[in-house]
């Protein structure tokens, strides 16, 4: 019986994935500085060079949050729908709410309430979408 194992990754995926990491390590540095707008840059460049990477995905539509929620929301519930992340979940909730308001942001919410442990991160999210602001 001969076994088979995955083929080894090629010298150019090997350095899309080099690239990418430095990219997302320059884009948290970015965000622990308070730097979205160059954040973005560097989440946006490493999703360009592993667009199929959901981790990579997430941490892009989370810096776009504050600045571009439409584009939030678009990569947001990509992956909730292919991979039903609870932070992707909450993240389109919060995309919706900044864009549309709380009716919006209701079923995303209800997702990531029904399909995932409630954590109390989950709660102050859920307060702004149950009693919106007078």
């Amino acid at each position: 019986m001969t076994r088979r194992t995955a083929p080894l990754p090629s010298r150019t995926e090997q350095s899309r994935a080099e690239l990418a990491h430095a990219a997302v390590m320059q884009g948290r540095a970015a965000l622990a500085a308070q730097d979205s707008e160059t954040a973005v840059r560097w989440f946006d460049r490493a999703h360009r060079l592993v667009p199929a990477d959901p981790n990579v995905a997430l941490s892009l539509a989370s810096a776009c949050l504050s600045t571009a929620p439409a584009r939030a929301a678009a990569l947001f519930r990509e992956i909730a729908e292919r991979h039903d992340v609870r932070h992707a979940w909450l993240g389109l909730a919060a995309a919706e709410l900044r864009l549309s308001g709380p009716a919006a942001a209701a079923q995303p919410l209800a997702n990531a309430l029904s399909g995932h442990a409630f954590l109390p991160d989950m709660a102050l999210l859920a307060r702004q979408i149950a009693e919106p602001p007078i």
